[in-house]
């Protein structure tokens, strides 16, 4: 379900990755955005971490109140925003699992 919301809001489609729970997404450009469940052998992860995932794509404060509609209608929570920045416009986000998520629209 998380591969699916990352590919919506990405716009790409998710392809099957190595196992039954690792996913891919081609990025522009020619990258990959992989996402996987983590082994079970490993400890799980703390709450919150220090890392949040930014997603950025040319436009305006339009497009990003549509994107952020999309990101919500998909299961994302609103965390900030959207508001204007010197560099653009931002939002945060907390995606369906509770990882935040900066989408970020700015002046191509």
């Amino acid at each position: 379900a998380l591969a699916r919301f990352y590919g919506c809001l990405l716009q790409v489609p998710v392809l099957a990755g190595l196992s039954d729970r690792h996913w891919r997404l081609t990025l522009p450009g020619g990258g990959l955005l992989e996402l996987y469940a983590p082994s079970r052998r490993r400890p799980p992860l703390p709450p919150g971490g220090r890392l949040g995932l930014c997603l950025r794509r040319c436009g305006d404060g339009e497009t990003l109140s549509a994107w952020v509609a999309t990101a919500c209608g998909r299961g994302a929570a609103l965390e900030e925003g959207p508001r204007q920045e010197p560099f653009g416009w931002e939002a945060w986000l907390r995606d369906p699992e509770g990882n935040r998520v900066l989408l970020v629209v700015s002046p191509c």
